[in-house]
């Protein structure tokens, strides 16, 4: 991607997403949610897409830290998978935080040229945008903002982290789980595998790339491993992964090497188990919690 210079793809898209949130999404008025609306979700909507929606779980207090959760779906998102986060967005609301499960759109939805992984990234930059200018509303400080992600979910809370770090400051914490963070070495491993599953997941990269070739220049450009800088690193990454889980360890060790030649403080927690992403929340959520603050 090279972040820090600028990408053609990449940046170009987020401009245009963030612009369309400007002129077609007004921010809700303070105190828009009520204290009914702190108390339950509310569902919000951050562009003109059906899929580019937002599920907030407001704090009971202000001036909570900002969490904000994207699913991951291999790529491919669908209208429920948001609502999907309830249990993970209703854990971080009784913990006190202001919780926000950020939708993006879905490949078939996005047209050529740019890649579909290219516009996920900056719906995922336009929606935190948008929470951060409306994180009052639900209680929340913007300015001590988490993103969480796993699967897809992960690739996507990363590599948004180092667009949206161009600013610094910006993303206080990262988490990811079981996320790929260099598309080159799991395309590899994916097509050494072959089989049903290799051929899965080489579809899964084929599909967020938009292209059945890519390319050694394409996957570097949109592999987070590639990008992690000084300039764009957060000030915490939590990074883990399964032992015997679908995303091989690899990833999460590659990630955190590149990361510990940067000041952020990379934690990489390799929990035993054969679990993928959200579904070892339960034995990961204390971890989260008690390091993120």
């Amino acid at each position: 991607m090279t972040l820090v210079s600028g990408t053609k793809h990449l940046l170009a898209t987020i401009v245009a997403a963030v612009a369309v949130v400007a002129t077609l999404v007004a921010p809700s008025p303070p105190g828009a949610a009520g204290a009914a609306g702190r108390s339950k979700t509310v569902n919000l909507a951050y562009g003109p897409d059906p899929l580019q929606t937002i599920v907030a779980f407001p704090a009971a207090r202000p001036d909570a830290p900002v969490v904000v959760l994207v699913p991951g779906d291999r790529f491919r998102s669908f209208p429920t998978d948001a609502a999907h986060l309830g249990l993970e967005g209703r854990y971080l609301q009784s913990a006190g935080y202001s919780a926000f499960a950020l939708n993006y759109r879905s490949d078939a939805s996005l047209p050529p040229p740019d890649p579909p992984v290219a516009a996920q990234i900056g719906d995922v930059v336009a929606g935190v945008r948008y929470i951060q200018s409306n994180a009052a509303t639900y209680y929340g400080n913007p300015s001590d903002l988490t993103l969480i992600g796993g699967s897809a979910g992960g690739f996507l809370a990363g590599a948004a982290a180092l667009v949206l770090d161009q600013t610094p400051g910006t993303v206080r914490n990262v988490v990811t789980l079981s996320a790929t963070t260099d598309f080159a070495s799991a395309l590899a491993y994916w097509q050494a595998l072959g089989g049903k599953q290799g051929g899965l997941h080489q579809g899964n990269i084929e599909t967020a790339l938009g292209t059945t070739t890519p390319g050694t220049a394409l996957l570097d450009e949109f592999s987070p491993v590639q990008d992690v800088t000084a300039a764009t690193a957060p000030a915490r990454w939590l990074i883990f992964n399964e032992t015997a889980e679908t995303q091989p360890v690899q990833q999460a060790t590659a990630l955190a090497t590149a990361l510990q030649a940067t000041p952020c403080a990379v934690t990489l927690d390799i929990l035993s188990g054969k679990k993928h992403g959200y579904h070892y929340w339960n034995d990961a959520r204390s971890q989260i919690v008690g390091r993120i603050g």
